[in-house]
């Protein structure tokens, strides 16, 4: 199985090519810290520093990297782990130093190759044209995918959508931008059209082309709801993904 450090990896660069959609932003490196982030401007709506550590990490090196990154903009800590006592002493930790701990969520994975699946029982559209870009983002509400993203070789970025009665039922997509695993990015059944199977078919298809274009791993990080859906899939718990916000811009070491 695809080791966790590689796992977060994939989900960090996955991030920062999603927000890239909307607005230029880099996956920077700091140590064994990383830190998503737009790129330098003066804009005033810049969007909050994502940071991303290992669990046992020193709290200390935590807020001297922020400081010396982020500065004045917001951010939000997570910790990735897979011991839960490390995770619980982290938690502890930083609750200590000044921020509020959010939620904590499953980070799993698969090796496209055990992937299995049944026979459909929705149709399963892999975006392919502008048309259909047009037709998910409008039921989205947000730009899942551009029409640039289609000529990428390998692509970089694919989403798959279900129509049933001529209504989107439900989208996946996933991003490729590391070598070794591939990070879905988003899993979505609309209200109407949920408990029908749709998520499943959605998945399985996508999985099905990740083991066609010769990706090994699919990385994703679940809701509790979620997770049962993705252990049925096969998917398997590779830790945990603690998520904090600071009490304010001064943090405690």
């Amino acid at each position: 199985m695809i080791e966790l450090e590689t796992a977060m990896e994939a989900f960090v660069h996955s991030f920062a090519f999603s927000r890239a959609i909307i607005r230029p932003c880099e996956a920077r490196r700091i140590g064994v810290f990383w830190c998503v982030r737009d790129v330098e401007s003066t804009r005033k709506d810049v969007r909050t520093d994502e940071w991303t550590v290992p669990a046992g990490s020193n709290p200390t090196e935590i807020a001297q990297a922020v400081e010396s990154t982020t500065k004045q903009r917001s951010h939000r800590l997570c910790v990735a782990g897979s011991d839960t006592d490390e995770l619980a002493a982290m938690k502890r930790m930083l609750t200590g130093a000044g921020y509020r701990f959010l939620r904590s969520e499953p980070i799993m994975a698969i090796e496209t190759l055990a992937a299995t699946s049944a026979h459909p029982r929705h149709e399963v559209i892999r975006v392919q044209s502008a048309a259909q870009v047009a037709e998910l983002n409008a039921a989205a509400r947000s730009r899942q995918i551009l029409p640039a993203h289609l000529s990428d070789n390998p692509p970089s970025v694919r989403a798959y959508y279900s129509v049933q009665g001529g209504i989107v039922a439900g989208f996946v997509r996933c991003v490729t931008r590391h070598p070794a695993a591939t990070y879905v990015a988003g899993v979505e059944t609309f209200v109407p059209f949920r408990r029908t199977g749709v998520a499943t078919d959605l998945m399985n298809a996508m999985l099905a082309d990740d083991c066609k274009l010769g990706v090994r791993y699919s990385v994703l990080m679940a809701s509790r709801v979620g997770e049962k859906l993705y252990s049925s899939l096969g998917f398997a718990l590779l830790g945990y993904l603690q998520v904090y916000t600071p009490l304010s811009k001064s943090i405690k070491v």
